[in-house]
């Protein structure tokens, strides 16, 4: 393998990449099964039309694209003139119902996997995504946004991205052991969902973002907090073509199954394995012995792939089995206000004991068209290991890290990106 995934290929318009220190969590059912298909297939990903939200992928609410329309306007005309056809003309309305038949195809070449960001255990979480009302039947595997990315796939050696055959109309599918974020035959995204409350008829779904309407969800789904990875094997969806009619122009590919096991490096990316809340001895056994099997050595330390841990609610605290904690906030901003954001960062530090956690990081991210979220870093040291230059993505986020110290020091960094967007004084952030 070549180089690390770039976020430029991993990158979706509208939606966030959070920095990559953020945690992520996939909580699963205690089975042998999915620790083996894990470490052994790769991540189990579901297709996106089988999604507990019906929404998912579809465009209720379509926003209005004068670009667009014009341009399959023009498309469209240019093809009718070769056939000797009239004009054509076609109102924002028909446009909107042409592109919403046209998502219903599109989402049918999507899967999807899916984790939950930060490290904030909730039952409802536990219970839902073990299928265990008593939290006993259940784990979850945990990494880093940025040791998530690291383990994709990359460029295989001896492979030329500029030669590999891409027909935007040949929904011939690529095995997913080829696939890498860069390939022109296939489509590969990730970022932090957002949430909308789809009946406001002011919320509305991109209409020109193949991709993007992938990571929008009801509010009925915002406790979630949802990480999504999220790949199309069928074609790279980076431009949509338009018929004589200005139709866009898609087909419904065959999918024999309802889900891939997508490969990456899973053992090298998990950090730790988190037992249920009301797991006990039988339960980790069981883990163990899996692990065992599988040759995924376990304990403290380096030198082991990871270690396992109790429910923080249950065992030791959260300070004691983590370098840090981390929280996100802001994918639910159905108002889209500053008030919403300053809330979250009162909710922040409100939350944080300086005699556990003497340093707090606020981090806010603020994207073209995806507005603003926030993280929240708790250390339980005087002097983090985690660099504040190291939060965010440059280029591709304006970056504003306020340190707050239980001493009372403070301080702030910028990048460039914020800079220029902000200025170095105290910018309002929301756009």
């Amino acid at each position: 393998m070549s180089e690390i995934p770039s976020l430029g290929h991993l990158a979706v318009p509208l939606i966030h990449i959070p920095s990559n220190q953020m945690v992520i969590r996939r909580y699963r059912k205690l089975n042998k099964r999915n620790i083996r298909t894990f470490f052994d297939e790769g991540l189990f990903s579901r297709h996106i039309p089988t999604f507990w939200d019906n929404n998912e992928g579809l465009i209720e609410q379509p926003a209005e694209n004068p670009a667009l329309r014009a341009g399959a306007v023009v498309i469209a005309n240019r093809k009718r003139r070769r056939r000797g056809l009239p004009e054509l003309s076609i109102t924002q309305e028909e446009f909107k119902e042409q592109m919403t038949e046209f998502h219903v195809e599109a989402r049918n070449k999507y899967f999807a996997n899916c984790w939950r960001l930060g490290t904030p255990e909730l039952d409802q979480i536990w219970k839902e995504y073990t299928g265990d009302e008593d939290m006993t039947e259940g784990f979850a595997f945990e990494t880093t946004v940025g040791q998530f990315i690291r383990a994709l796939p990359t460029i295989p050696d001896g492979v030329d991205p500029d030669e590999e055959d891409s027909d935007g109309l040949d929904f011939t599918e690529t095995p997913v052991g080829e696939m890498y974020p860069s390939d022109p035959r296939t489509d590969m995204h990730v970022g932090a969902v957002r949430y909308q409350v789809r009946e406001l008829p002011s919320e509305v779904q991109p209409t020109g973002y193949q991709s993007a309407i992938n990571f929008f969800k009801g509010s009925g789904y915002d406790h979630e907090v949802e990480f999504r990875f999220l790949f199309n094997p069928f074609d790279s969806a980076k431009l949509i073509q338009f018929d004589k009619d200005a139709r866009p122009v898609g087909a419904q590919p065959e999918v024999d199954q309802e889900y891939r096991y997508f490969p990456m490096d899973t053992r090298g990316m998990v950090n730790r394995v988190i037992l249920a809340p009301n797991a006990g001895d039988e339960q980790r056994e069981r883990i163990e012995d899996t692990l065992d099997e599988l040759g995924v050595t376990y304990g403290q330390g380096e030198e082991h792939d990871l270690e396992i841990v109790e429910a923080n609610a249950e065992g030791h605290p959260l300070h004691e089995t983590h370098p840090y904690a981390s929280e996100l906030d802001g994918t639910d901003n159905y108002e889209g206000t500053a008030e919403n954001l300053n809330q979250a960062r009162e909710d922040f530090v409100d939350e944080s004991d300086p005699d556990v956690w003497p340093v707090l990081d606020l981090v806010e991210l603020t994207r073209e068209r995806a507005g603003t979220i926030i993280e929240g870093y708790r250390h339980p040291t005087e002097n983090p290991r985690i660099d504040m230059t190291e939060y965010g993505h440059d280029g591709y986020q304006a970056v504003v890290v306020n340190r707050i110290c239980a001493n009372g020091g403070t301080d702030e960094y910028l990048n460039e990106c914020a800079e220029e967007r902000f200025g170095t004084s105290d910018p309002d952030k929301e756009e």
